[in-house]
């Protein structure tokens, strides 16, 4: 029984996309490959009852919470369902093929809502006054391969409220695909959802989307400083494709970002200890333990992981096949260290900590905290910097060890 019930949620959370049938109030449109018609939100419910979040693992994002579009929706559905189809840009959905039934009826295979996820959960979790009824309009699109599914699922959220960064990433990945790996990996990424507050009862251990798509910018850009002002034309997406082509790889990749989580959160309160005592350096390295949206914990992370090592991440390759067999490499160690070198890594964050201080303390010519954070951010993200602290972290981690062996 209680198998079954996870089984039925997993599948609901994490599935592939499936057939879904679509029953249209008139009859619908059809041009080359592109169908367009009007559905019943009673319909949008229905199928969202049978997929769950399934049938959107093909968009960009999750559903964002009541946002004031979203509010926005929910009003028009409560107040004015009659003007849902006049006010509302609809759903997009893409299909690998399309059986039609009749002049109001159609079978898709491998359905999935690309554009609208925003839209049919609003609908899903808001109902129009009773005896009343409000509908939508819907695209879908027909797509043979792969490669071209993503240009529509581009396409539908280009004009949308999306991070750049994260449109062009979200074939490799998004929110859906990051939850279904930390699930195999058994460690749930936050949400607010009820369905992940089940497994929390047996894993306490959370990630956040943010954290995960930070962490991939960082380990598949040129430099791991592009993580602070995202450049998507700095990130090696054929190279990170490559790696989430390979199941086992894809998996192995997967558990080496979650761990590098937990390594960060592990770092900063170590360093908030160690500096328990020193309110001053507490208040000018604020940054650097957390105390900002900016990814500084995880670019100390990177750096430090890449020092115990001794593997440099910036020193990209080149053709793209010696660069994959490189970071193969790469991750294969970094796992190696995330498993069985904790207390290493540790010890190697509070270096990377201390060698990011001093070299904007030995820069800066004032003691003004602002003078300092903003320093600290120029030179991180400064081209080919992360070398030079590389090296720094290095010595530092081999000068500790040398001291214990001489003491």
């Amino acid at each position: 029984m209680v198998w079954r019930l996870f089984r039925n949620w997993y599948l609901k959370s994490f599935g592939d996309p499936q057939p879904q049938t679509l029953h249209f109030v008139c009859p619908y449109t059809k041009f080359e490959n592109v169908y367009l018609g009007v559905l019943a939100a009673s319909e949008i419910r229905r199928i969202y009852e049978e997929t769950g979040d399934a049938i959107f693992f093909e968009n960009v994002r999750d559903f964002t919470g009541y946002t004031d579009v979203n509010q926005k929706i929910a009003a028009t559905i409560k107040d004015e369902p009659a003007q849902f189809l006049p006010l509302n840009n609809g759903i997009v959905f893409s299909t690998s093929s399309v059986e039609e039934i009749d002049l109001t009826t159609l079978t898709l295979d491998r359905a999935s809502i690309v554009n609208g996820c925003q839209t049919t959960t609003t609908i899903v979790q808001t109902l129009p006054p009773e005896g009343t009824e409000c509908f939508l309009q819907v695209k879908i699109v027909k797509i043979d391969e792969e490669p071209t599914s993503w240009k529509v699922t581009h396409a539908a959220n280009y004009q949308n409220e999306i991070n750049r960064i994260d449109l062009d990433l979200s074939r490799y990945i998004r929110p859906q695909i990051v939850k279904k790996q930390s699930w195999l990996s058994g460690i749930p990424l936050s949400d607010d959802n009820d369905a992940w507050s089940i497994i929390t009862v047996f894993n306490n251990q959370k990630v956040t989307w943010k954290n995960v798509r930070i962490l991939f910018i960082g380990l598949f850009s040129r430099d791991p400083g592009n993580m602070f002002d995202v450049n998507f034309g700095a990130v090696e997406g054929d190279l990170l494709a490559l790696f989430l082509q390979d199941k086992e790889l894809n998996q192995k990749l997967f558990d080496v970002v979650f761990a590098l989580h937990e390594a960060s959160e592990r770092g900063s309160d170590n360093a908030r200890e160690w500096l328990a005592g020193d309110e001053q350096m507490r208040e000018i390295f604020s940054r650097l333990l957390g105390d900002t949206r900016a990814p500084y914990m995880q670019f100390l992370t990177i750096l430090a992981i890449c020092a115990l090592a001794d593997m440099n991440i910036a020193q990209r390759e080149e053709p793209l096949q010696k660069e994959f067999d490189r970071m193969k490499l790469i991750v294969k160690q970094f796992h190696e260290v995330l498993e069985s070198q904790k207390e290493e890594l540790n010890y190697a964050y509070f270096v990377a900590f201390e060698k990011v201080a001093n070299d904007v303390l030995t820069t800066v010519e004032t003691g003004d905290r602002a003078a300092i954070s903003r320093l600290m951010y120029s030179r991180i993200t400064k081209r080919d910097r992360f070398t030079n602290l590389f090296l720094q972290v290095k010595l530092g981690i081999q000068s500790a060890k040398r001291g214990r062996e001489i003491y």
